[in-house]
């Protein structure tokens, strides 16, 4: 369990980040009443962007230690 720890970090604040970018699209778009522009894709874009890298870095810095760990489990 303590080796998924990082993904079910990740998973809620990469969601919780796409949600607000979306949501204020969104805002912008109906509540304004008016034509989406491109900075609201880009917004969504860089927002899907930082979920995904926020991600795997997460991921490359617990990749050494699982490494280790199965090299070990490997080993007896």
């Amino acid at each position: 369990m303590k080796d998924y720890l990082p993904r079910l970090a990740a998973a809620p604040l990469s969601a919780l980040a796409f949600g607000i970018l979306f949501a204020w699209s969104l805002y912008t778009t109906i509540l304004e009443a008016r034509e989406p522009n491109v900075y609201d894709f880009v917004f969504l874009i860089l927002g899907a962007a930082a979920a995904w890298i926020y991600q795997h870095v997460l991921l490359m810095l617990r990749l050494p230690e699982w490494m280790e760990r199965a090299k070990r489990g490997a080993a007896r």
